[in-house]
């Protein structure tokens, strides 16, 4: 490379990569799991709305499974939105933000769902889904 053209495709691969570490970031941030009076809902990316009607079960599980495939999502060393292939769950969707276990993995009619969003909010929101199923 030579002159101002090795110079220019240097500035375009920064820019470029920049901007992609910028829209990572723009997902985390803007990716949040909420209560809802009738269920859970994952907003952002990969969202969805999880009727506590639907949740069959709901526990916690210390460490996600090994061997994951990601489908179609977003795997990072940070974050894993989307949806994955376990060897010993089958199908799931993700929404770990946080690699802190334990983690939350609801069972409902169609899927199973894992979150991740820390420990203590993984706790919170096991003990609002049982009283949600326990009311049912």
């Amino acid at each position: 490379m030579s002159g101002t053209g090795g110079k220019s495709r240097i500035f375009v691969d920064l820019a470029v990569g920049a901007l992609v570490i910028a829209v990572l970031f723009l997902i985390a941030a803007t990716y949040k799991v909420e209560t809802a009076q009738n269920g859970i809902v994952v907003r952002g990316l990969y969202g969805a709305t999880i009727p506590y009607a639907s949740i069959r079960s709901a526990s916690l599980i210390d460490s996600l499974p090994v061997g994951l495939v990601r489908v179609n999502g977003i795997g990072m060393g940070f974050m894993d939105i989307g949806h994955y292939r376990s060897a010993v769950l089958g199908k799931l969707r993700l929404a770990v933000l946080k690699r802190e276990g334990p983690y939350l993995i609801l069972e409902t009619e169609t899927e199973k769902i894992i979150l991740g969003l820390g420990s203590q909010r993984n706790r919170e929101l096991l003990a609002l889904v049982e009283s949600e199923i326990v009311r049912k």
